[in-house]
């Protein structure tokens, strides 16, 4: 009987070693796991934005990119640029973006029709 005794305080000394072992892995995978969701929640409180607004008042291009004359605003919390230069928008964050315009065109008569096209 005292063998035995023994024997089962030895087991019971194991399974509580083990135990132990399987609960500090288990709370280390959570805490990874607790960090990478918070990765991912801090994206959602903070999305990336890109607004610019140029300004062109006239211009007889054609065939072409109109630049703009001039950057009127800029606010971005990412790498994106709105290059007046050249007219394009570039952004690092790839995503969906809304472009909107608008112009006032004058022709008279015998004046070729006024096209644009936004890419």
């Amino acid at each position: 009987m005292g063998r035995d005794l023994a024997n089962t305080k030895e087991d019971l000394a194991n399974a509580m070693e083990n135990l132990g072992r399987s609960l500090a892995i288990t709370k280390e995978d959570l805490l990874t796991k607790d960090q990478e969701l918070e990765k991912d929640v801090s994206f959602l409180k903070d999305p990336p934005f890109f607004h610019a607004c140029g300004y062109q008042h006239d211009t007889t291009i054609t065939g072409q990119t109109i630049p703009y004359s001039s950057l009127l605003y800029s606010s971005t919390n990412t790498e994106g640029v709105l290059d007046v230069s050249t007219g394009r928008m570039t952004c690092d964050h790839p995503g969906s973006y809304t472009a909107t315009w608008s112009l006032y065109a004058i022709d008279d008569a015998g004046d070729n029709a006024v096209q644009i096209y936004l890419r």
